[in-house]
């Protein structure tokens, strides 16, 4: 299916990399005693979906648009797309997060502000990143 790489190809896999991330982490959130409402599970699924399109979208972009000597390396491409979706997240969904952020589980590394979300979203937007382009490549692809 991908013998031939393109953009389209990128965002495909980054949705469904993207999908499969999210399903993980609403299936995990049950499991340590999480209780999240629908909108939330909703949210979070989708918004998942929609940062692993946009680190395929821009994985064409090796160089900086406006500084084009800047060269754009997957894992920055991909890092800072998963921090501004992680804080976008955060801004909208601060309530559902606080108490995540008191579970046992993060709270004993004393790490309980629901901002360092936000490093969970620079780790999760590098790995999309680097499937994406280990799979379907990076830079001038075509649209099909």
């Amino acid at each position: 299916m991908f013998s031939k790489r393109s953009i389209t190809g990128r965002i495909l896999v980054g949705e469904i990399t993207g999908l499969i991330i999210g399903v993980l982490a609403l299936i995990t959130l049950p499991l340590i005693s999480m209780e999240t409402s629908l909108e939330y599970n909703i949210g979070f699924l989708l918004l998942m979906v929609t940062m692993g399109a946009m680190i395929g979208l821009i994985g064409m972009y090796t160089h900086h648009p406006v500084f084009p000597t800047l060269t754009m390396k997957w894992w920055l491409r991909g890092t800072s797309v998963g921090i501004l979706f992680f804080l976008i997240l955060v801004l909208l969904a601060k309530d559902q997060l606080i108490p995540l952020m008191s579970l046992d589980i993060v709270a004993w590394t004393r790490l309980t502000s629901p901002y360092w979300v936000i490093v969970d979203g620079a780790f999760l937007g590098g790995l999309i990143g680097y499937i994406t382009t280990k799979i379907c490549g990076e830079g001038n692809l075509p649209i099909t």
